[in-house]
């Protein structure tokens, strides 16, 4: 799925995050270099799509309050470019968004080229996720940490699940020859949004056939 970034810098009132990180909230400081950002983002991408989602924020503090936020660029490459190549190294991709603050306020203070980087993991349906290191990530509190092999296996289970399983029956109405019922059976607990059935000329062909077949054969047993 393709990342969703923001064109433009956006506002953000930094009092709304918690005062430290959780399982919903990581934050990284100025300091870190990229390298370790890099490895950083992916491991998170990872977690949080495993995890329900997240937000993970780039250029604050451990209390989550700017610390002069992290440069625009990387070399010569945006670093919102440069942020996306990086959650792509995660397999299956999944939706996540990207915010850019500039803008210094009595809250906070951000250095010129500079910016603090927001990124939002939405709730995955394609869990689950690998980071580059060939690892699965999930969030344990505070921490991001290794996913144990049974986690891993349900996370499988639970796509798996995702996906309707459907069966159909056709027969003819009792009450009437003309009317050919049609019914469509989930055998999972994945939801169905509504829908409907449109049938042309050749299905109703089709279905006329496969009902003739149905009762040739309970004749020839009766």
């Amino acid at each position: 799925m393709s990342p969703c970034t923001e064109p433009k810098p956006q506002e953000f009132d930094f009092s709304t995050l918690p005062g430290e990180e959780d399982d919903r909230n990581e934050f990284k400081c100025s300091k870190t270099s990229d390298k370790d950002l890099g490895v950083r983002i992916a491991t998170a991408a990872s977690a949080f799509w495993n995890s329900g989602g997240g937000l993970m924020v780039l250029g604050v503090d451990k209390t989550g309050k700017p610390d002069g936020g992290i440069t625009l660029m990387v070399g010569h490459q945006s670093r919102r470019d440069w942020i996306d190549q990086e959650v792509a190294g995660v397999t299956p991709p999944a939706a996540y968004t990207i915010e850019t603050v500039q803008q210094s306020t009595d809250q906070c203070s951000i250095k010129a080229g500079h910016a603090v980087f927001l990124i939002r993991f939405g709730e995955s349906v394609y869990a689950p996720h690998m980071a580059p290191d060939n690892r699965y990530y999930t969030r344990a509190g505070a921490h991001t940490v290794s996913a144990r092999h049974f986690i891993v296996e349900a996370l499988h289970a639970r796509r798996g699940l995702r996906t309707p399983i459907l069966r159909h029956v056709v027969r003819r109405k009792p009450e009437s020859a003309y009317v050919v019922q049609l019914g469509v059976v989930s055998f999972s607990f994945s939801l169905i949004a509504p829908f409907r059935w449109r049938v042309s000329r050749s299905d109703k062909n089709r279905l006329e056939q496969t009902i003739l077949y149905k009762r040739a054969v309970a004749t020839r047993f009766q």
